[in-house]
């Protein structure tokens, strides 16, 4: 009985390792996904543990076997591909609240305006926890659906909250699903019906421990009610989703919509090579259409140095028809002051941050404005310094 035992828990951790094999093959494959090194490691040590178990250097048990991190881990791989490589932005991704505590976000995709938690844990088990009937030490979704809402919103991308998914792997009963949905979880994963058995646990316990319920009521409304406040008419989230976007228009935008180039120039063939060389490209692709469209709606925002700037360049080295049509953009735009943010002047300075830019990018980050622009250099260098500045 108890050899058959062992040769059915030897086949499953050889079953365990052969996954593990497969999981970190595709880590290999999909390196180009940020974070992708930290899963590969993480799979690693899984190997290291399943083996440990495997060549009896530890006494195997169910405890062990349970253990193991493998589902999670391997549930993780599974959504890079089906959300694809080149979608992800990173995996085990560290955010910090204003609070400075730290959460790892699974996997950020969707130009990282989507967060996902992957939960591995048994829908049953998930309920019965939930409800306040698991074992000492469980932790309730409760924990990790308040600190992922409040992440979220205290590391906006683009100024809007981003949207959380926790992914259920082996499903989410209809009650908490339900629960989740209304404080602002999106919910991916099949959704079933309560167990016979677990409503009768439940039962039990409501008949068994009235008033233990109404204090444990209590306190989880206590828990819910900053949540719930995401949700309201008056929270940052809804404001986000339902306010115009504004846009500040940094030197490089302005002179693509002025240009003669991007306006017809691309018609003509130009004998300066220097000339035809972007008019090819903007032949392939018209740029003056692609950011009237992106700017339809929006409201337009210039700051005073960027302002200054433009007018220089446009007065010494402008055609008649493109100072018509920066005279006309700017008539359009709103004029502000300069007014950098404390994080953008704190940016240290390099051959691509430079002390006009920060202004510029900085007074856009001011007002809460997406700040248009073809300087990338910029954009790169502060990203390194300041994790989702623009």
């Amino acid at each position: 009985m108890v050899d058959s035992n062992n040769d059915t828990i030897s086949i499953q951790l050889d079953k365990f390792i052969s996954e593990v094999h497969t999981c970190i093959d595709k880590c290999q494959t999909f390196q180009s996904v940020p974070g992708m090194p930290k899963l590969e490691r993480k799979f690693q040590a899984e190997k290291k543990f399943l083996k440990s178990l495997r060549d009896g250097r530890r006494v195997v048990n169910e405890n062990y076997m349970r253990s193991s991190n493998l589902t999670h881990l391997k549930s993780i791989i599974e959504q890079v591909e089906e959300i694809g490589i080149n979608e992800v932005d990173g995996i085990l991704v560290p955010f910090k609240n204003r609070k400075n505590q730290l959460l790892i976000c699974d996997i950020l995709y969707n130009e990282s305006r989507s967060w996902m938690k992957v939960i591995s844990r048994n829908a049953q088990a998930l309920h019965l926890i939930w409800r306040g009937n698991g074992l000492y030490g469980m932790r309730s979704i409760i924990s990790p659906m308040k600190q992922y809402l409040e992440t979220a919103k205290d590391n906006p991308i683009n100024y809007k909250i981003p949207e959380i998914i926790f992914y259920f792997v082996q499903g989410v009963t209809v009650p908490l699903a339900e629960f989740l949905t209304n404080n602002g979880i999106t919910i991916k994963g099949s959704i079933v019906d309560v167990s016979d058995e677990i409503e009768r646990r439940l039962q039990m316990m409501d008949d068994d421990c009235s008033d233990d319920e109404q204090e444990h009521e209590v306190e989880e409304e206590e828990i819910i009610d900053p949540i719930v406040d995401l949700n309201s008419s008056s929270s940052t989230l809804q404001l986000n989703e339902t306010s115009t976007i504004k846009l500040n228009l940094d030197v490089s935008t302005l002179i693509s919509l002025a240009s003669e180039l991007t306006a017809d120039s691309h018609i003509h063939k130009c004998q300066s090579y220097w000339l035809e060389v972007p008019a090819e490209l903007e032949r392939c692709q018209l740029l003056l259409p692609l950011l009237e469209d992106y700017m339809k709606g929006k409201e337009l925002y210039v700051c005073q140095t960027a302002y200054d700037e433009f007018n220089d360049i446009i007065q010494s080295i402008g055609g008649e028809n493109e100072k018509i049509r920066a005279k006309e953009l700017l008539e359009n735009m709103t004029l502000m002051p300069d007014c950098p943010s404390e994080r953008a002047m704190a940016l240290q300075e390099s051959v691509k941050i430079k002390p006009k830019t920060k202004v510029i990018f900085g007074s856009g980050d001011t007002i809460k404005a997406i700040t248009m622009t073809a300087n990338r250099g910029f954009v790169r260098a502060a990203s390194e310094q300041v994790k989702f500045f623009f």
